[in-house]
């Protein structure tokens, strides 16, 4: 197992300090919300996001170099945030994260059946809830677990502060691609630099006092108004992180295509579609005016392949004037109304528009995030790969091989 997140950096650059970034840069308004949440929650490891990628085999001298490309061309990989008077700011990480290697122990899996399973599953949890040290960093870790049979599962766990679920797509995408590369020409991998430090100069930049005024404006009397969900089966308000699960559910050709017209039939997007539904049924459980947490991209498009934190989370309220007789078309509607006018304001993070907030692990009790998958899966020359890409930090479940497993991710891209 690894020993803690001071790990030494790649073999090419033993105890070399990350990247630098631009150490002027203050850290942006998200960035510093997730900080002082993580620092001030007694569970920080909420914001742990994780994918695991299993193979059915892998060559582990490769898959090192490709992690080590991978990290230099990302410098939030290995940066820390740093409390400087009074100012937050992304700093270069003393250490760059590396692969981390589990090597086998005792029998074949098939042979130790489940106590093996168990074992690995501790190891896991473990990983995932370590904690990161903020100030230290890296803020990101790697660990390959391999299998006596030949076989063997990636872990990737970074903190929120500097990932986000197209952070996910970004970095998968890289770690094939570099693996790739190192297979063809195994003396070398070419790190390709990413230029972002206009664009993430933009994102640390102050919110407009105008942009700031109009957001508090719309989301004070909405949120003031709002109230706790009803659920079947929960006597009270759920107030505390708890143990993550997911839930594979997969839409067949003819299923998607009827979800498709009937969104197109009511004048929504799929995912304002699905929103209005995830309304409608909070309504009808008796919640009058819930808001539903949706996690809305702010990325530019220089920022598309850029690894970090370019996602603001804020409140989709219910339409009002709506009850039970209204046709789902027009409440469908009347909900992507709404959502449109909240992502005017996504610029805006919420804190800064309504004061007064209590450090929370989410914005609101019930979120609804959508991801609209378009790129291919990662090719991986010779192995066989599977991306899991929702894992909770609170309790990981086995890994299903060959399957898509469906799951809340944290950025909204456009539709």
């Amino acid at each position: 197992m690894s020993d803690s997140t001071d790990r030494p950096g790649p073999s090419s650059a033993a105890g070399a300090p990350a990247r630098a970034t631009d150490a002027a840069r203050p850290a942006s308004p998200a960035q510093h919300g997730i900080w002082l949440t993580s620092r001030l929650t007694h569970v920080p490891e909420v914001f742990h996001l994780a994918l695991r990628i299993g193979f059915d085999r892998i060559d582990t001298d490769a898959l090192a170099r490709a992690v080590d490309a991978t990290v230099a061309r990302h410098a939030a990989l290995s940066s820390a945030l740093v409390e400087r008077d009074g100012v937050l700011r992304p700093v270069p990480a003393g250490r760059v994260p590396a692969l981390t290697v589990l090597e086998p122990a005792g029998e074949p899996l098939g042979e130790c059946a489940d106590a093996c399973a168990d074992a690995l599953a501790k190891r896991l949890a473990e990983e995932l809830s370590l904690p990161f040290d903020l100030a230290r960093g890296p803020l990101a870790r790697f660990t390959l677990d391999r299998r006596a049979d030949g076989s063997a599962e990636l872990l990737v766990v970074a903190h929120h502060a500097v990932f986000d679920g197209n952070s996910k797509d970004v970095l998968v995408a890289d770690l094939a691609a570099g693996y790739a590369a190192a297979l063809a020409s195994p003396s070398s991998v070419a790190v390709v630099e990413e230029e972002t430090a206009r664009s993430d100069a933009d994102a640390a930049a102050p919110v407009d006092p105008g942009l700031l005024a109009r957001a508090a404006a719309f989301h004070g009397p909405r949120w003031a108004a709002a109230t706790a969900p009803v659920l079947p089966g929960s006597p009270r308000a759920v107030t505390d992180a708890g143990r993550g699960e997911s839930v594979a559910w997969r839409l067949d050709r003819a299923a998607a295509a009827a979800l498709a017209d009937a969104a197109r039939a009511a004048g929504v997007t799929r995912f304002e579609f699905l929103l209005a539904a995830l309304h409608g049924l909070l309504h009808r459980y008796g919640g009058e005016a819930v808001p539903v947490a949706v996690p809305f991209s702010t990325r530019a498009p220089r920022q598309r392949g850029t690894i970090g934190l370019y996602v603001n989370e804020l409140p989709v309220y219910a339409p009002a004037g709506q009850d039970g007789d209204t046709p789902f078309a027009r409440y469908a509607a009347a909900v992507r109304a709404e959502a449109r006018l909240v992502s005017a304001h996504r610029a805006v993070p919420f804190g800064s528009a309504v004061p007064g907030l209590t450090p929370r692990a989410g914005l609101a009790p019930v979120s609804f995030g959508y991801r609209r998958r378009t790129t291919a899966d990662p090719v991986f020359p010779g192995s066989t790969a599977a991306v899991d890409w929702t894992v909770f930090p609170l309790g990981p479940r086995p890994p299903e091989r060959g399957l898509a497993v469906a799951g809340t991710q944290r950025t909204l891209p456009s539709n």
